[in-house]
């Protein structure tokens, strides 16, 4: 891909699931058991990747009510919640090169936080079976945390606002259209990621036209507009860089 037209940015700010960890297929098995229980109409873990992925939970509550015919909510999402963490603790791992690029993006200066759609119950857990806390200290965002989650630019803006920096000195990295239309809504500047990208072309193209600046694939790519490894060289072939 062609050199990224802007500059260094002070701070980077990532999504989680999809981003950070692959989650969102166990996300979406875990919806579809729950609902498989609580709901009138079946859900399919591929259902549940279109609809609900880079979405809030309050958008999956009310799909799940009036779509799925789920009368306990509160149940059901207690229940998905149950069996993630089961998946968590099984099969949860960082995203191939992702601990490696953070170490390098860290020794370069630049900040490092994390803003999700993701409760903070779920990012708690996330980080509770992972190595990311030592990137991130407490520096976690959720939708939790302002009126609107993405697609509104409430969280990057809070994001931004809270680590010191302003809109334009930062850059977002989501692999949902809405992570990407909530930084273009906050006036900064965004890479979509599509290393874990299941659903195609489509995705990729509804990411450019949310406002990404460009798609990577990996963190070696990252790295690269960045300026902070080789054009010929591999920067995170090894996703266990000391922290």
């Amino acid at each position: 891909m062609p050199a990224l037209p802007m500059s260094w940015p002070k701070l980077l700010i990532l999504d989680c699931d999809g981003v950070l960890v692959d989650s969102e297929p166990l996300a979406c098995e875990a919806d579809a058991a729950a609902v498989q229980i609580f709901g009138t109409k079946m859900l399919s873990s591929a259902q549940a990747m279109k609809r609900f992925t880079g979405k809030s939970a309050a958008y999956m509550r009310d799909v799940l009510t009036h779509e799925f015919g789920v009368k306990d909510i509160d149940g059901c999402m207690q229940k998905k919640d149950d069996i993630l963490w089961g998946l968590y603790r099984e099969k949860l791992h960082t995203t191939p090169g992702l601990l490696a690029a953070l170490h390098k993006l860290r020794e370069a200066g630049i900040a490092l936080c994390v803003a999700s759609n993701s409760g903070h119950q779920r990012l708690e857990h996330t980080f509770a079976v992972t190595d990311l806390r030592a990137f991130f200290g407490n520096n976690i965002f959720s939708a939790e945390d302002v009126a609107h989650g993405k697609p509104a630019p409430d969280l990057h803006l809070y994001a931004a606002a809270r680590m010191g920096f302003k809109p334009t000195e930062a850059l977002v990295i989501d692999d949902s259209p809405s992570g990407i239309e909530g930084a273009s809504a906050a006036g900064i500047r965004s890479l979509g990621f599509i290393g874990t990208n299941r659903l195609g072309k489509p995705w990729e193209t509804a990411l450019m036209a949310a406002g990404a600046q460009d798609l990577i694939s990996s963190f070696d790519e990252l790295l690269l507009k960045l300026g902070l490894c080789g054009k010929f060289q591999s920067c995170t072939n090894d996703n266990t860089a000391s922290l």
